[in-house]
Formats: C-alpha cells, sequence, structure tokens
C-alpha cells in the first residue's frame, strides 16, 4: 500500500488494473490520505483506525434510529468495539475497516429511501454503492443482494421499489468505467498476477 502511495498516480492505477484484484478506490483514498499527512506507519494506518472507530460508533445510532432500543444498541457498539477481528483489521493498512462503515453507509442509504423515495434519496443510495464498488469487489456482492432483496419485494409498494431499482441502478452504472477490468480479472486470475503484467 505504501508503494502505490509513493509511486506516479498513472503507474499505480496499471497495477490496480493489471496486477490487483481490487478496484483502484482504497489506493486512491490512501493517497488522498497520506497527501494530507504522511507516508509513514502511523499515518497509513490511521485511515483504518478512524473508519473502524467511525462504524463503531455510527452503528449504535443507526440502529437506535431503526427502533432496536438503547440496550441492544449499545450492546452491538460495544460488540463490534472488543471483536477481534474489528479490532485487528482496523489497524491494518487494508480497505476492510472501510468496508464496513461502507456497509452501514448502504444500509443507512437504502432504508431511507425505503422510508421516504425520491430522487435526492436515490442518487445518496446510487453515489453509497458505486462507492463501495470502487472499494472492494465484495461489495457487488451486497449490490445484487440488495438488488434480490428489491425483486423479492417488488409486490410491494412498487414507487419505493422502483426508487430502490432507480438507486442501485445508479450504483452499478459510476462502476461502469472500472467493470471491463474486473471481467479482465475475474476472468484471468487463475493464471497469476504476473500473467498480466507480460
Amino acid at each position: 500500500s505504501r508503494d502505490s502511495t509513493r509511486s506516479p498516480l498513472a503507474e499505480a492505477m496499471r497495477w490496480a488494473a493489471l496486477a490487483d484484484v481490487h478496484p483502484p478506490g482504497y489506493v486512491l483514498l490512501l493517497r488522498i490520505w497520506t497527501a494530507l499527512l504522511t507516508d509513514a506507519d502511523l499515518a497509513l494506518r490511521s485511515l483504518s483506525v478512524l473508519a473502524g472507530l467511525s462504524t463503531v460508533l455510527l452503528l449504535p445510532l443507526l440502529l437506535l434510529r431503526s427502533g432496536a432500543g438503547t440496550v441492544r444498541a449499545l450492546a452491538a457498539g460495544s460488540l463490534l468495539a472488543v471483536h477481534a477481528g474489528h479490532v485487528h483489521f482496523s489497524q491494518e493498512v487494508r480497505a476492510y475497516p472501510l468496508m464496513g462503515l461502507w456497509a452501514l453507509l448502504f444500509v443507512w442509504a437504502a432504508s431511507a429511501l425505503l422510508r421516504r423515495p425520491g430522487i435526492r434519496r436515490a442518487t445518496v443510495l446510487a453515489v453509497a454503492a458505486g462507492a463501495g464498488l470502487w472499494l472492494h469487489h465484495v461489495c457487488w456482492l451486497v449490490l445484487f443482494g440488495a438488488a434480490l432483496g428489491v425483486g423479492w419485494l417488488a409486490g410491494a409498494d412498487r414507487g419505493r421499489v422502483r426508487w430502490l431499482g432507480i438507486g442501485l441502478a445508479g450504483g452499478a452504472a459510476l462502476a461502469t468505467p472500472w467493470t471491463p477490468i474486473l471481467l479482465h480479472q475475474a476472468t484471468g486470475l487463475p493464471e497469476g498476477f504476473s500473467a498480466h503484467l507480460r
């Protein structure tokens, strides 16, 4: 990760396209982060620490808004705060803590849209979905799961379902510049990373 913040942007993007298995969103965000701070170990890790702490603080807030109750919301936040995997990955220079934060924001945006549908909230969902797709390929699974949920809800309020579908489709559209590279990576990775550099 440090190398990708020090190399020229074009070279970092070429590496992401040809040899990395992840989209470049995390690398680009890390480049901005290190430009503001430094590329020392503590600064590199601080982005993950901030994302991990934000997730711990945001989870109870979102649960309170959903009506889960104070005890349940605080219990969930406390369990996440001491969860070994969350603590471990919140100290690494990896995209995983940001994915956890993204998942919460994605669910929040989708629920807000379902509560009060409209173009503004569909746009927020599209931006949230698109950001995740630029962050990590696993986010495509979340998007597909949400799309299946839209299909399952199709018999419900069609207006809400339509807005949710528009938001999800907008998120997928935001990821289209990287989609051909994703397809190339998905079909070529069994050969190994270095095969793409030849």
